[in-house]
C-alpha cells in the first residue's frame, strides 16, 4: 500500500510539474512602421495558431512609444481568439523603440518570439564600389522636421510705439503674461520671436482693435512648429485703466497780472486790468495732462467782459469752467496848481508874526 501510494505521487508530479509541449502551427507579428513620427498611431497585429492548447503570450515594449489601446501585457491566443490588436502612439518624432512578443507556455516547433525594432532615420551615407572604375553612391533620407513651437522672446509696445511691461518675466514655457496699461494707450502691438526659424506665429485679429477702458482684452499668440501638428498658445491680457474724470487746473498764470493766483476750488475771479489791454497772455495747465482746455472771451476786452476756461476731462463728459471777470481801471484828471496853492495860510500867519517881531526888535535896538 505505501509503495502504490509512492507511484501515484511519482506520477503526480510529472503529469503536473513538467510543461506542456504546445506546438504552434503559426506566430507571427505585423504592422511594425520603419519610423516614428510624433503624435502618429500605429497597431501591432499578433496572430498565433495552436495544436493541442491555448497560446500565452507577452509582450514588452520601449522607446518612445505609448501603448494607447489593446491587450494587457499578457494575453492568450485560443482556437476562438487567434488574433489580438495593439495600438501605440509615437513620442517623439526620429525615436527609436522594441516591441517583443513572446510566447510563454512552452511552444516547440517555432521560435517562440517575435520583436518589431524601429530605428532612428540614418544620416545620408555615402559608399564608393570599385569596379573597373571607381563609383560613389549616395543614399539620402529626410530629416524630421522640427516640433519647436517655443517663443525665444516676446516684446509688447503702445500705440505711439512705448514698449510696454508686462508680468511675470517671460519665458518660453509661461504661457500667460498680463499688461497694467495706462488710460491712454488705446492699442498695442506684439513682436514675437521664435526660437526655430522654421516656425510661424499667428496673432489673434482683436489685436487691431481698440482696447476698451476699463476691461481686460486677451489676445492669444499661437506658435505652430515646423512639422506643422506642435502648436503653442501664449495669452496676453491688457488690462487698459478707465479714463480719468479729472477736469481740474493745476496752474493758471496771467502775464499782465504777476500778483493773480490760483486757489484750489474756486473757480471765478475778479480781475482789474489796465485800460489799455484788449487781451490777456493767459496759460493753463489741467490736473491730468490728458484733459483738454479751451479758453472763451479773450478778446477785445472791455468793463464786463468774461473770459472763460474750459476744461474738459479725458472721460469727455466731466467739465469744468473757470470765469475771470473783468473790470478797467478809469482814467483821471490831474490839476494844474500854482506855487503858492500848496501853502497853508497859518503857516503864512505864523511866518508874518516872527518877521514882524524881528523888524520891531531890530528898530528898537538902533534907536537905543
Amino acid at each position: 500500500m505505501k509503495r502504490l501510494v509512492v507511484s501515484f505521487l511519482i506520477l503526480f508530479m510529472f503529469a503536473f510539474v513538467n510543461p506542456i509541449n504546445i506546438k504552434a502551427d503559426s506566430f507571427t507579428m505585423s504592422g511594425c512602421p520603419s519610423s516614428l513620427t510624433k503624435g502618429k498611431e500605429f497597431t501591432i497585429t499578433i496572430y498565433g495558431s495552436y495544436s493541442g492548447g491555448n497560446i500565452d503570450v507577452r509582450i514588452d515594449s520601449s522607446g518612445d512609444i505609448t501603448k494607447t489601446s489593446g491587450q494587457n501585457n499578457t494575453f492568450t491566443l485560443t482556437e476562438n481568439s487567434k488574433t489580438k490588436y495593439i495600438t501605440y502612439r509615437a513620442d517623439k518624432t526620429g525615436g527609436t523603440a522594441t516591441i517583443t512578443a513572446t510566447i510563454t507556455n512552452g511552444v516547440s516547433g517555432l521560435p517562440a518570439t517575435r520583436t518589431c525594432k524601429i530605428s532612428a532615420p540614418s544620416s545620408t551615407t555615402t559608399k564608393k564600389q570599385e569596379n573597373k572604375s571607381t563609383t560613389t553612391k549616395t543614399t539620402t533620407t529626410t530629416q524630421a522636421k522640427s516640433n519647436n513651437a517655443n517663443l525665444k522672446s516676446l516684446t509688447i509696445k503702445d500705440q505711439d510705439g512705448a514698449v510696454l511691461k508686462y508680468t511675470p518675466e517671460f519665458k518660453s514655457d509661461t504661457y500667460d503674461y498680463t499688461i497694467e496699461a495706462e488710460s491712454s494707450v488705446t492699442k498695442v502691438s506684439i513682436e514675437p520671436s521664435l526660437e526655430h526659424e522654421k516656425a510661424n506665429y499667428v496673432i489673434g485679429d482683436n489685436i487691431n482693435e481698440e482696447l476698451t477702458p476699463g476691461e481686460t482684452t486677451k489676445i492669444v499668440v499661437t506658435i505652430t512648429a515646423e512639422d506643422g501638428i506642435s502648436k503653442k498658445a501664449y495669452n496676453i491680457n491688457v488690462n487698459r485703466a478707465a479714463l480719468k474724470a479729472d477736469a481740474t487746473l493745476k496752474s493758471l498764470t496771467i502775464s499782465e497780472l504777476s500778483t493773480f493766483k490760483l486757489e484750489k476750488n474756486v473757480y471765478e475771479y475778479d480781475l482789474l486790468i489796465d485800460n489799455n489791454f484788449t487781451e490777456l497772455t493767459i496759460k493753463a495747465e489741467p490736473n491730468d495732462e490728458n484733459a483738454t482746455i479751451s479758453i472763451i472771451g479773450n478778446e477785445k476786452l472791455k468793463e464786463g467782459s468774461k473770459i472763460k476756461i474750459l476744461v474738459t476731462a479725458q472721460d469727455k463728459n466731466t467739465t469744468k469752467e473757470y470765469v475771470l471777470n473783468i473790470s478797467k481801471i478809469k482814467e483821471t484828471t490831474t490839476a494844474k496848481v500854482t506855487n503858492d496853492s500848496g501853502k497853508d495860510p497859518l503857516v503864512i500867519i505864523i511866518l508874518s508874526v516872527v518877521a514882524l517881531s524881528l523888524i520891531t526888535s531890530i528898530f528898537y535896538t538902533i534907536k537905543k
